[in-house]
């Protein structure tokens, strides 16, 4: 049996080990010291005991109590830099907005530099107690959206004041909340941009004031509807329909505008609609769901020959005396038109008659375009057809045409040829009097034959379609010419 002698033996040589692990890896601290620079700017200094054990610093945290981050501490060389309120310097500027007492805390992560899995988070705090500024209450509003037209929506102000009273605005909706809680939820009655704003009264303790901040919310219509539509024949009526993700009775009607603007309401309700447009031209049909609020748009050209009020044309011949010298009868037809002619050297003209004397003698592509009561017409011409026989043009002057002059044109009362740029196919439409064999032929700028096909037209209204998938992007001149060589319509093309 051991002895009572013993047992104190084992216990002091126990002690004496104990102590001597104590001395030999000290305990991690952190030190804090403060400084008033005025105007509420204190310089803060953390430090701690390194080195620990092998140790360095990880990184260091600050909180400075007013829930505001670090404005900037004293850098190297002086310089001043910006940070966050972690991974910061042990040296700091902060600047409080608000009278207060705030409690400062200084955090330091360390790690044994030999053992990284061991670690050391020294911890330090000072009281900060500041006065003499005004007050400032500057709110902010924050907003989260949680639902189709619900937000949740949050005011703040600086720690250190106290609320009087307090109002939220939404001018869109006249809602008015007086002295209600900072944050709340709200459902907007569908999309649109709301204008939200906060009132606030009150002070720090030392001094009140009063201050406001809106800010605006776009709220977003969730309906991915679409309208699609066919063109009935070539007349001016459409059919839409609306592909709505809606089952049931929809309440909701229709609005076409040539704008843009939702201002044209033509009075039809439901998810479908024919309508006969009144001129030619590109429209926006608009379709508005009343229970979202949501309008679904698509543009749509309108063209319909039996709309045509208007037809530019020109018929070109040379001085037969003085070569070089070219005129044209302008022959083209409408009312209220007015004129613009586009000489092929970058010059132009918006008289109906004008005179163009050419700087360098050449061939050139000429075109006429008229607008006049809800009508745009085009026609292009070039001397490049009379190349065989003409060393180019030198001047170009335009003639009122004379009576009984009939031109190539007058057995076809309407061509139209369009999209214009085009991309990967072109359509042409004519109305004749009489059936035709017409051969068209697609050339690049320098006279090059790109497409060349031969169609049979019949009397009335007819559609041509051409592949232009194929062709480089450009410009080029089309020519419609019939069996005997005549040229009944030219016209520049982009792709």
């Amino acid at each position: 049996m051991k002895t009572i002698t013993q047992i104190k033996k084992a216990l002091l040589i126990i002690c004496a080990f104990l102590a001597f692990k104590l001395n030999s890896q000290p305990i991690c601290q952190a030190f804090l010291t403060s400084s008033d620079s005025g105007n509420a700017n204190f310089y803060l200094h953390g430090d701690t005991n390194v080195p620990w054990p092998n140790g360095t610093q990880s990184n260091y945290t600050w909180d400075f109590g007013d829930g505001r981050a670090v404005y900037s501490y004293n850098g190297p060389n002086g310089l001043t830099q910006g940070w966050g309120s972690t991974n910061c310097p042990p040296y700091v500027y902060h600047q409080y907005i608000t009278n207060g007492t705030f409690i400062v805390t200084f955090t330091a992560h360390m790690n044994d530099a030999s053992n990284p899995n061991t670690t050391c988070d020294a911890v330090m705090t000072d009281t900060i107690v500041v006065s003499g500024l005004p007050c400032n209450l500057t709110p902010t509003i924050d907003y989260t959206q949680t639902g189709t037209y619900t937000f949740d929506i949050s005011g703040f102000i600086p720690i250190g004041n106290v609320l009087s009273q307090s109002m939220w605005t939404i001018t869109e909706e006249n809602f008015t909340q007086v002295n209600g809680p900072a944050n709340f939820s709200h459902t907007f009655p569908g999309p649109g941009t709301y204008n939200v704003c906060y009132y606030v009264e009150g002070g720090d303790g030392s001094a009140s004031c009063s201050d406001s901040v809106c800010t605006t919310i776009y709220v977003d219509c969730p309906v991915t509807d679409t309208i699609s539509y066919t063109q009935i024949g070539t007349s001016p009526a459409f059919h839409f329909e609306v592909n709505s993700n809606d089952t049931g009775f929809v309440w909701s009607n229709w609005y076409i505008s040539p704008t843009g603007y939702f201002i044209d309401d033509i009075g039809i309700w439901g998810d479908s609609l024919t309508y006969t447009f009144p001129a030619n031209g590109n429209y926006f049909v608009s379709w508005k769901e009343h229970g979202t609020q949501c309008w679904t748009t698509t543009q749509v050209y309108v063209f319909s020959p039996s709309l045509m009020t208007c037809h530019a044309s020109f018929t070109m011949f040379e001085d037969s005396t003085n070569a070089g010298n070219w005129f044209a009868y302008n022959t083209s037809t409408g009312n209220n038109l007015n004129y613009y002619w586009d000489f092929g050297d970058g010059i132009s003209s918006t008289q109906q008659y004008p005179f163009h004397t050419y700087t360098v003698p050449g061939h050139y592509d000429i075109c006429l375009t008229v607008q006049g009561d809800s009508c745009v017409s085009s026609f292009c011409d070039s001397s490049s057809v009379h190349r065989m026989t003409s060393s180019g043009m030198s001047s170009f002057n335009v003639l009122a045409s004379p009576t009984g002059v009939k031109t190539n044109e007058s057995v076809i009362s309407m061509i139209n040829i369009f999209p214009n740029p085009v991309t990967d196919e072109l359509n042409l439409q004519l109305i004749t009097a009489e059936a035709k064999d017409l051969e068209i032929v697609l050339s690049d700028m320098l006279g090059k034959t790109i497409i060349k096909n031969e169609f049979s037209i019949s009397a009335g209204e007819n559609q041509i379609k051409l592949n232009t998938s194929e062709i480089s992007n450009g410009v080029y001149m089309i020519s419609i010419t019939d069996k005997k060589g005549n040229r009944i319509k030219a016209a520049k093309i982009i792709k």
